[in-house]
């Protein structure tokens, strides 16, 4: 996940030691519990801000289990997250809260209500971050206008998979935008890992299969790109794997939570932690919340495409975690086995091959739009790269992260991140049936904003440590 991104900081870290100030020492980490009352929190406040008073309050988790009259209710909270009123519900039953958060803590050791508890930190105000930032030129509220944009491009690939005689296109775009807006608020309000960050990677995919359908007339389009233009459910997992791949990220990277015994890395058997509960609690909610009915039947239909649904998702969102060794041998493999030289003759294989192409198609966008803003212009480069600093600070305030701060490593880190990473990956594009001139004109943006950071990289650095953050080291 650029949720790759803060993974990526772990993988980079531990994969090139040799080229950094920091080596092997990302996962030294410790705490003296795992309890989630007892772990601190990465900051979640913008930068410039201070909550000081509030240092050693512990974030909930977004499900809370009240015990009443030997009754066990499951309870959560709405969230006035979209225009014009319109309240979206998490409706989870008993039966899968369990599934998408098995341990949520019971009682309040301070004797006060849960659920009133709840209700304030599942206000809007404080699961939305209504600071200064968060407000447009215009006024306009951030999350309002980003689970806007984001339903009007989910809502652009599930026109495409829709019978010619459907007629519950009211309810079903209504049920779209609630389940966006729900998605949004189940998101941390961390400086990097946020809804913002997931809505800037939905419009990447969305420009990504934009520029590989306008060459779906050319003679020379790969067979396999062909197939991703041909199934609409296959674009449609994608934006939708943008929309939900970093859902409920803790700001730390998965070596960090399954250091620290966190439940969810426990219950995830510590691999792919984060991928796999953003996966869980998406499908989950998805799947079973009753609110979601006709978006349910329109997306999964029969049961083969319920299941086919959730491979593809599976597949695209863990593509996002390259700080897992053995999933990326895997990628390398069925790379070059792929797109190596040799053909074969066997009609069994060549399929096979073909499918895997289709899914490498899958993972490389994925892997793409998740960084993809290291490909555009410096600016936007620099606006994520602040944000993630800081998330990377507050992790190690928190004692959440290795010894070293950020600031230390910062440069190197960035250098390796565009020589053994990003670059690579941007030479790849054509390869994988982007359009010639896309393609290089983003792996330019890729090479100058390298050079840029050879020359500007230790004065940016020095002036994000500057910054005043929400924490201190």
């Amino acid at each position: 996940m650029w949720s790759p991104r803060f993974s990526l900081s772990l993988a980079l870290l531990l994969i090139f030691s040799s080229n950094f100030v920091v080596a092997d020492t990302a996962t030294n980490a410790s705490l003296t519990s795992h309890s989630r009352d007892a772990v601190p929190t990465a900051c979640t406040q913008d930068i410039t801000t201070s909550n000081d008073d509030d240092e050693d309050d512990a974030a909930p988790l977004p499900i809370y289990v009240v015990e009443q009259q030997e009754e066990t209710t499951w309870l959560s909270a709405s969230f006035d997250v979209v225009k014009e009123g319109m309240a979206s519900w998490v409706t989870l039953t008993a039966a899968h809260v369990k599934e998408v958060l098995p341990l949520a803590p019971q009682d309040d050791e301070e004797g006060d209500s849960v659920w009133d508890k709840a209700q304030s930190w599942f206000s809007a105000e404080a699961l939305l971050g209504a600071t200064s930032e968060t407000k447009n030129d215009e006024g306009e509220d951030l999350m309002d206008r980003l689970v806007a944009q984001n339903s009007e491009i989910l809502l652009k690939y599930l026109q495409r998979i829709l019978p010619q005689d459907s007629t519950n296109l009211d309810v079903l775009e209504a049920q779209l935008r609630a389940y966006v807006a729900t998605i949004a608020s189940l998101y941390n309000h961390n400086p990097f890992h946020n809804f913002e960050h997931a809505a800037h990677v939905t419009s990447s995919v969305d420009l990504l299969l934009t520029n590989l359908d306008s060459n779906r007339h050319s003679a020379d389009l790969p067979k396999h790109v062909q197939t991703l233009q041909s199934d609409p459910l296959i674009s449609f997992a994608l934006v939708f794997t943008g929309l939900v791949h970093d859902v409920y990220h803790e700001g730390v990277p998965n070596a960090q939570l399954v250091q620290e015994g966190s439940p969810i890395a426990e219950y995830h058997q510590n691999q792919s932690v984060a991928e796999n509960q953003s996966l869980h609690m998406a499908l989950t909610l998805l799947e079973t919340d009753a609110q979601f009915g006709v978006l349910r039947e329109t997306i999964l239909g029969v049961a083969q495409e319920h299941d086919r649904f959730q491979y593809l998702v599976q597949q695209a969102l863990l593509a996002t975690d390259i700080a897992d060794k053995t999933l990326r041998d895997d990628r390398q493999r069925r790379w070059r086995s792929a797109f190596g030289e040799e053909d074969t003759d066997d009609a069994h294989v060549a399929a096979q091959e073909e499918n895997d192409k289709v899914i490498i198609l899958m993972e490389h966008l994925m892997q793409v739009a998740d960084v993809f803003a290291l490909m555009e212009d410096w600016d936007v480069y620099q606006k994520w790269n602040v944000k993630l600093f800081q998330e990377m600070h507050c992790a190690y305030a928190h004692g959440r992260a290795a010894p070293n701060h950020p600031a230390d490593f910062w440069y190197n880190f960035e250098l390796g991140f565009f020589d053994f990473y990003i670059i690579p990956l941007a030479k790849r594009l054509p390869d994988l049936g982007f359009d010639g001139s896309f393609s290089e004109k983003h792996l330019n943006y890729a090479v100058q904003n390298r050079a840029e950071w050879v020359e500007r990289g230790k004065t940016v650095t020095a002036e994000f440590a500057s910054l005043d953050y929400d924490f201190k080291p």
